[in-house]
């Protein structure tokens, strides 16, 4: 979740698709209750940038958000998001890899506000 105006980003809980099916209760709570205006979606890129077949997966669910919310999907790179996130939860003691998800998404809106 994140504020364009301040260009902040909160990591929130981690939502998992089970049998390739995502989630779509607890999306949709989190769609009515942060009333988003537009949806960042992290694309899996290799270290040349080229898509992977994670990729194909990651822009599936991203129209399948534009479609079903009407809302604008914007794509990031998300390439080393949770390398990155490993290290920052490792510097912060009693924090788990449970989080790495989590912080690894939050890492990804920053980048979006960044761009």
């Amino acid at each position: 979740m994140g504020q364009d105006l301040t260009r902040t980003a909160t990591d929130l809980d981690t939502l998992r698709a089970k049998d390739d099916k995502p989630p779509w209760d607890r999306i949709d709570t989190h769609i009515n209750t942060w009333r988003p205006s537009a949806l960042v979606v992290g694309l899996p890129l290799d270290a040349e940038g080229r898509e992977t077949q994670m990729s194909a997966r990651a822009r599936k669910f991203g129209q399948r958000l534009k479609d079903r919310y009407n809302l604008p999907v914007y794509w990031v790179n998300e390439y080393l998001t949770s390398d990155r996130a490993q290290r920052e939860l490792s510097a912060q003691p009693g924090k788990t890899n449970r989080k790495r998800d989590q912080v690894a998404a939050r890492l990804i809106l920053e980048t979006f506000f960044e761009q």
